[in-house]
């Protein structure tokens, strides 16, 4: 029941629902000075309030960084509520996005394989399996038409190279042009390159 798992909090299907509902992890998060700190500056980040863009948590085994990544995630209902939350103060009082609604990437790499892939969600709610981080991240993002962009011919299919930079940058532009923020979590990463 303790084994926290960014992958099941971002896909939903019920296997962990102590960390899938909201209510229930917040009530059981202690929100610590750090934790805090962090779901401030995320969510003001996201509000363009801050100009910190990129955060690597750097803890040993067991010291809280996929509970770190499930506070923040998905920022649409999670970040909001993170601010607002439980008897404890909530993690972020007095600070909330603007938006309802904040695209979200989260590359869980140890579920990834070139073989099997897992079933990923589009902003829509459309499910595809896909295999490749850079792809996992795009259909979060901007679904079929994020694959289109990153695809050399122009498919909504999944390429087996990394894209260019430009690319990269291009999808993550994209959101921004609806007055969006885009917040990518990405977990198990060591994992992922030894495989």
């Amino acid at each position: 029941m303790f084994a926290a798992d960014l992958y099941e909090v971002l896909t939903q299907r019920g296997k962990r629902p102590i960390y899938e509902k909201t209510e229930e992890f917040f009530a059981l998060t202690f929100p610590t000075y750090n934790l805090r700190q962090l779901v401030r500056d995320v969510v003001l980040r996201l509000a363009g309030k801050n100009d910190k863009a990129v955060r690597q948590l750097e803890l040993t085994y067991g010291g809280g960084k996929t509970h770190t990544l499930i506070t923040l995630a998905p920022p649409g209902r999670r970040s909001r509520q993170a601010a607002q939350s439980s008897g404890r103060g909530g993690v972020c009082p007095g600070h909330r996005p603007e938006t309802s609604q904040v695209p979200r990437g989260g590359a869980v790499l140890r579920q990834t394989g070139r073989r099997e892939g897992h079933g990923i969600a589009s902003p829509a709610g459309k499910v595809r399996t896909l295999k490749q981080p850079w792809s996992i991240l795009a259909y979060q993002i901007a679904g079929d038409e994020g694959l289109k962009l990153l695809h050399a011919g122009g498919k909504a299919e999944e390429r087996d190279s990394a894209p260019a930079g430009n690319l990269l940058t291009q999808l993550l532009e994209l959101p921004a042009g609806d007055g969006l923020g885009t917040l990518i979590l990405v977990d198990e990463v060591l994992m992922y390159a030894r495989a």
